[in-house]
């Protein structure tokens, strides 16, 4: 198994065509960036190929508060405190 890290303001393009699993963290900005990236140097952007980090508040932990519950397009509501915070973003990207 082989990890490469990467911090960079801009996503390389060649990440993609090489990289098995691709997770970041950044600005919605970003992420709509980097995935339309994904999808322009893949045939096809397979879920769980790009995961990314939800910054949400977790203040329970547990999901009881609610306060963590992020809409995906398949699944309903995920709760980024316990189903995350690290989620597919195919099925962010459908519901945004």
């Amino acid at each position: 198994t082989q990890v490469e890290y990467r911090a960079e303001d801009t996503p390389s393009a060649e990440l993609f065509a090489w990289a098995d699993a691709v997770i970041a963290s950044g600005s919605d900005d970003w992420y709509g960036l980097l995935g339309g990236m994904a999808r322009a140097a893949r045939y096809r952007l397979e879920p769980g190929f790009l995961r990314v980090l939800i910054d949400v508040p977790m203040p329970c932990g547990t999901g009881a508060c609610c306060a963590c519950a992020v809409p995906m397009a398949a699944r309903g509501v995920r709760w980024a405190c316990t189903d995350g915070p690290i989620l597919d973003w195919t099925e962010l990207e459908q519901v945004r």
